[in-house]
């Protein structure tokens, strides 16, 4: 039972270091709708629960988490065999690091973002973060 245990904690930590690399890796829109959303509101860091529904942000902004939800919920079923309800909370955040001169635009580099994902689950919290560099 102990080593069925310490497996099960070691697919469930690879399923949110796969969520988190799937938020830097260019295949959401989390980070365009974030750079957007900083233009219109001026507000550099966003959070939110995968495990629950909140609904302050924007509605492009709602989509973007909406979708990348969905995906979450597909890694973390597909890589350690648990459901977002084996969660106490995930949550999420979202922040730019730095934003690049005008200058620089031109190359196609916009920000440096990071994801900080911290869950909680059967009385364990297991944290990770990536940065990635956004392109236009």
């Amino acid at each position: 039972n102990l080593i069925y245990s310490v497996l099960s904690m070691s697919k469930l930590q690879t399923a949110i270091n796969n969520v988190c690399h799937h938020g830097v890796s260019g295949l959401t829109n989390l980070w365009i709708n974030l750079y957007e959303y900083y233009e219109r509101e001026g507000v550099e860091e966003i959070h939110f629960d995968l495990c629950s529904v909140d609904d302050s942000y924007d509605e492009p902004m709602q989509i973007s988490i909406a979708k990348f939800r969905d995906k979450a919920i597909e890694i973390i079923l597909t890589t350690s065999g648990h459901g977002l309800a084996y969660f106490k909370s995930f949550l999420i955040t979202l922040s730019i690091i730095e934003r690049y001169p005008v200058s620089q635009v031109w190359a196609g580099f916009t920000s440096t973002y990071k994801m900080r994902i911290v869950a909680q689950y059967q009385g364990h919290e297991y944290a990770v973060e990536k940065e990635t560099v956004s392109y236009k």
